[in-house]
């Protein structure tokens, strides 16, 4: 009778960093869902088709950056794209009220650059996914980040519907969303000082 070795472990540190970064990342998107909305309504007095807009914008930046995301990621490693879409995430999202307040235009710029820095950090942590140890079980830890993907979304819209509840939500929101990505971003990088997550 032959025993099967067991399989390593898949919550290595390095895993549980990248999962943590992803459903953070996500919250985050999925709080703008119902904050969005009503920044664009109250305080630029914007209706449905400056919404769209306002949420297309973010689209159009992370197709225009995606396959320069992907060419510098090979050139420089997973790890810098992680970071520093994590720090522009966190940048952009402290400034979109004050924004706002200038003007839509000024809205739509910030969500065009915060759609680029978003491809940055996703393109860095799904490439990534595929590559961390134990190598064996790659595509067990890929279908993990799939479903933090999912978890962040599920969240953040409750998130963002409490946040609407508290006196000026936006800049709260805002604030609280710049955090967590900065946080996020800081984990991802110690934890490289330790753990070499690059390609």
């Amino acid at each position: 009778m032959t025993s099967e070795t067991a399989p390593p472990p898949i919550f290595n540190r390095q895993v549980v960093t990248l999962l943590s970064a992803g459903v953070a990342y996500f919250v985050v998107a999925g709080i703008s869902f119902p904050i969005l909305p009503r920044l664009v309504e109250r305080r630029l007095g914007g209706d449905d088709t400056d919404i769209g807009l306002a949420f297309g914008m973010m689209a159009l930046g992370m197709l225009v950056m995606r396959p320069a995301i992907g060419y510098l990621a090979d050139r420089y490693g997973r790890r810098p794209m992680m970071v520093g879409g994590a720090i522009g995430v966190g940048l952009l999202q402290l400034v979109h009220v004050p924004a706002a307040d200038v003007g839509l235009w000024m809205l739509l710029v910030v969500r065009l650059l915060l759609g680029m820095a978003s491809s940055a950090m996703y393109l860095g942590q799904a490439t990534t996914a595929t590559e961390l140890e134990p190598k064996e079980r790659s595509a067990e830890i890929f279908s993990i980040f799939g479903v933090a993907v999912f978890v962040g979304f599920a969240i953040g819209p409750v998130v963002g519907e409490a946040v609407i509840t508290l006196i000026d939500p936006f800049q709260r929101f805002h604030r609280v969303a710049g955090a967590v990505q900065g946080h996020e971003a800081g984990r991802v990088g110690l934890q490289g000082e330790e753990d070499d997550v690059e390609h």
